[in-house]
């Protein structure tokens, strides 16, 4: 049950984190975040890690 509190706590903080990392960038700044989180995110699969 703890864990499950851990979990929620750790959701919530990230949720709050996020919105206040991602309002101040402009929606071209946003998209060039998130594709270079997607193209890091894929070579990291495809060298195994």
């Amino acid at each position: 049950m703890s864990t499950g509190f851990a979990f929620t706590a750790a959701s919530l903080l990230g949720t709050w984190a996020g919105k206040k990392i991602v309002t101040p960038l402009s929606e071209g700044i946003f998209v060039i975040v998130v594709e270079v989180g997607l193209l890091a995110a894929g070579l990291l699969f495809l060298i195994g890690l």
